[in-house]
């Protein structure tokens, strides 16, 4: 009877682990999965065109990574997302260093205005030589976060609702959406900048709290501000720069071919957000305008000009001045940016 009770007991050991070999192999197959914020809702233009990489990685991986999309400020506010980013509650966010400018102030350089003509493509692939600079990496990685994909957009330029800008002047009092430097360049020109979300902005001008405010096409018109606005005056503010990252312990978590295959995706990254994106809103203008919704003025050569001058002689300077006092490489950054914009601009930087 001992003998016989030995052998059972053997046998049912074997049994249950023939049975946890299959639970171990399940478990080491399990997808790794990955949280992605965005303050934006999915449909519109900006957050396709960045989010294309993301997708694309979980594409690529085969199963082995799944990504869980929390879209409209649904799991973090857009000025916590790097907070989010850094403490690993989100792994992987659309990322604007304007809305926690003390967070990485080096990299508000980006939307420094009027630095370039501000198409889409060229700024990101700009940016992406930016991200490679010493000073630049070492803010990211006091922050835990890595430069994942671009998400630069095209410049930006005045929506009114009432009033109709036809010249600089024009601006003077006018009470009009701007974040960051955007808002002190206009501020400079004698509007009124007010700082909102993206989501508030509509509201606010159908209320007529706002008069307007700062955008381009795409985001203008993919929040549907052509029911609440009526003029566009491109002049030529500049881009906001933003950028697609992600928690570096969460990257580390990534297996190595992955990683190497979204790495080399970044060119194509850029000259697909840009169709999406900078292409998408130019269809939208031109049917805004067919459709009588949107009266375009455009800006005369002068006040192109004025726009420039003010941002150097004051924005840029007042740039520089507040990264010195932080002890940081002011001068240099913004030379090295204003490089890398005329390297990408003008050229055929698609691939």
């Amino acid at each position: 009877m001992k003998r016989t009770g030995l052998f059972g007991i053997l046998c049912t050991a074997l049994i249950f682990a023939s049975l946890a070999l299959p639970l171990r192999a399940a478990e080491t197959t399990k997808p790794l999965v990955l949280k992605f914020a965005s303050w934006t809702p999915p449909q519109v233009n900006f957050a396709r065109a960045g989010v294309w990489i993301v997708q694309e990685m979980e594409r690529r991986s085969q199963g082995r990574i799944k990504i869980e999309y929390y879209w409209s400020n649904s799991l973090i506010p857009a000025k916590q997302l790097v907070d989010a980013l850094q403490k690993g509650v989100a792994d992987i966010a659309f990322i604007n260093p304007s809305y926690q400018p003390g967070k990485m102030p080096l990299l508000t350089i980006t939307s420094l205005p009027a630095t370039s003509a501000g198409d889409m493509c060229p700024t990101s692939k700009a940016l992406q030589g930016l991200m490679q600079m010493p000073e630049v990496k070492a803010e990211l990685d006091a922050l835990n976060i890595r430069y994942l994909g671009p998400l630069t957009n095209n410049s930006y330029g005045v929506w009114t609702r009432s009033k109709q800008v036809r010249t600089l002047g024009d601006l003077k009092g006018l009470k009009l959406r701007a974040i960051g430097n955007h808002a002190n360049l206009l501020h400079a020109l004698g509007g009124v900048p007010v700082s909102l979300g993206a989501t508030e902005v509509y509201q606010a001008i159908e209320k007529g709290t706002l008069d307007g405010g700062l955008a381009n096409p795409s985001f203008a018109l993919g929040y549907k501000w052509d029911e609440v606005t009526k003029y566009y005056y491109p002049i030529s503010f500049g881009g906001l720069g933003q950028f697609v990252a992600i928690n570096k312990s969460s990257w580390a978590k990534i297996p190595p071919d992955i990683q190497k295959r979204v790495t080399a995706l970044h060119d194509i990254a850029c000259g697909i957000a840009h169709q999406i994106y900078q292409g998408g809103g130019e269809v939208l203008l031109q049917k805004a305008v067919a459709q009588n919704k949107i009266i375009v003025t455009e800006p005369s050569p002068e006040d192109i000009a004025k726009v420039r001058e003010v941002a150097k002689d004051k924005i840029w300077k007042d740039w520089v001045d507040k990264m010195n006092k932080k002890g940081l490489p002011g001068q240099k950054v913004l030379d090295r940016w204003l490089e890398l914009l005329a390297k990408w601009h003008g050229t055929s930087s698609f691939e």
